[in-house]
């Protein structure tokens, strides 16, 4: 009688455990973006999707170091990658915000780095409406976009006026 309840218990976790794998491997279904004929993976960038966005001409964005009150940078949107909103683009820089983590990503492709660094945070902080004191309360990484060969690539630093 134990033996079919040993049987039992083991076939139950078997069907538990296949259906949790199934419901994770369902999640992430989506095919990888293609690769363009260099190798290197398509990104996949779409027009932004503005249903649902918040409309207030601000927004509360609550951090472990206090919240924060920001201009409504959604209402900027240029383009959207999945999770990320791109929010300004230009061709020294780009500012965007990823909505799964709250943060923000400064990419500098200006050269050189520091004065193309120094405008894209001055940008961010205009564009955001924020002193520098609630810009460090705030995610934000700054950093270059993928480039084979510059010293600098795969680096992320901190904004340059915040405390480390």
């Amino acid at each position: 009688m134990k033996k079919y309840i040993y049987i039992g218990i083991a076939v139950v976790v078997l069907v538990a455990i296949a259906a949790i794998i199934s419901l994770f491997a369902s999640k992430g279904g989506s095919a990888a973006p293609p690769a363009s004929d260099s190798g290197q993976v398509a990104s996949q960038i779409h027009p932004p999707d503005t249903n649902g966005f918040p409309t207030d001409p601000t927004i509360t964005l609550g951090t472990a170091k206090g919240s924060v009150i920001v201009n409504n940078f959604y209402k900027l949107a240029v383009e959207q990658e999945e999770n990320t909103l791109v929010f300004k683009k230009t061709d020294q820089y780009l500012l965007s915000y990823d909505t799964t983590n709250s943060s923000f990503w400064i990419q500098v492709s200006g050269t050189p780095f520091d004065d193309a660094r120094k405008a894209a945070e001055a940008d961010f902080l205009q564009t955001l409406g924020l002193s520098q004191a609630d810009a460090c309360k705030l995610a934000v990484s700054v950093g270059v976009p993928y480039s084979p060969g510059n010293a600098l690539d795969g680096q992320f630093f901190p904004l340059s006026f915040c405390a480390q």
